[in-house]
């Protein structure tokens, strides 16, 4: 009987990619599910104005927002109130750029908002704006007339 004589360099090779997408189909549904949950920002609920307009583009901005338990925050890192003013300063002695915007819940009172911007505007910042929302229909609006 003759015997068959093979090459041991002729077997097929072939990758098996089961386990590749097993492991991206985990990661897409990861990133999936995650995604939303990531958000930039202190959440408060900030007041709806009729008169609410777009900003320009603004380029990493400082953000001081205050929320309705009158905590305060610089770029999502907490702050006291007696500290907000020379915080913002440094910040905005790096980059005279940038714009500074006070984000405040709806709920809180005028008087400790207005508060927070003059602690920020004695320190020398002398333009600061206040972030609202716009109305989703023109009936739509916090302010009772």
């Amino acid at each position: 009987m003759k015997r068959r004589q093979t090459n041991r360099y002729s077997t097929l090779a072939m990758i098996n990619v089961t386990n590749l997408v097993d492991i991206s189909l985990c990661l897409l549904v990861i990133f999936i599910l995650t995604a939303p949950l990531i958000k930039e920002g202190v959440d408060v609920e900030t007041p709806v104005v009729g008169s609410a307009e777009k900003l320009a583009d603004l380029s990493y901005p400082i953000v001081v927002t205050v929320g309705d338990k009158r905590e305060i925050y610089l770029n999502d890192e907490l702050c006291s109130e007696e500290d907000i003013g020379m915080r913002v300063r440094s910040e905005y002695d790096q980059d005279e750029s940038r714009a500074v915007l006070l984000k405040a819940d709806k709920s809180l009172e005028y008087g400790y908002v207005m508060g927070v911007m003059d602690k920020i505007r004695t320190a020398g910042i002398k333009t600061v704006t206040l972030v609202t929302k716009p109305p989703r229909n023109p009936e739509e609006t916090d302010s009772k007339s």
